[in-house]
C-alpha cells in the first residue's frame, strides 16, 4: 500500500543522536533505549566467566572471538545443562526459564532482552 507508507513516512533529517553504552558492571555495558520492550547490551568475555540471570527470552550474538554458553532451568540436573559454542557470527537463543547461565571463552557477546535493566 504505496499511499499509505507515504501517508506514515516522514521525509526529514537532522542530527543523528549519538546513543553511548552505560556500564552495567566490570564485564556488561548497556545502551539505553526509549523501548521498554527491548535492551541492548555487551558483554566482554576474558580471563573469568561471566553469570547471568535470565528474567526473559534473550539472544546471545557472538560478534569476536569464540565462548560457551551454560546454563538450565532452576532445579535442572547438571546434565542438562548443554554448553553452546559460539564462534563470531553466531547466535543461540535463551529461553526465559533457564534462569542462570555463564559464559566462557574470550570474546564478546551482544545480549539482546526484553525489559530494562538486568544483570548478575
Amino acid at each position: 500500500d504505496v499511499p499509505e507508507l507515504l501517508n506514515v513516512l516522514q521525509f526529514s533529517d537532522g542530527p543523528i543522536p549519538i546513543v553511548r553504552s552505560r556500564p552495567i558492571d566490570d564485564d556488561e555495558a548497556t545502551w539505553d533505549t526509549p523501548a521498554e520492550e527491548f535492551r541492548l547490551a555487551s558483554i566482554r568475555v576474558a580471563t573469568r566467566p561471566v553469570a547471568r540471570t535470565v528474567d526473559g527470552p534473550e539472544i546471545l550474538l557472538c560478534v569476536e572471538g569464540a565462548v560457551n554458553v551454560e546454563g538450565a532451568a532452576p532445579g535442572a540436573s547438571p546434565q542438562d545443562m548443554t554448553p553452546v559454542r559460539l564462534e563470531r557470527g553466531q547466535s543461540v537463543f535463551v529461553a526465559g526459564t533457564t534462569g542462570r547461565y555463564s559464559i566462557t571463552g574470550t570474546g564478546a557477546v551482544f545480549r539482546a532482552t526484553v525489559g530494562t535493566e538486568r544483570s548478575s
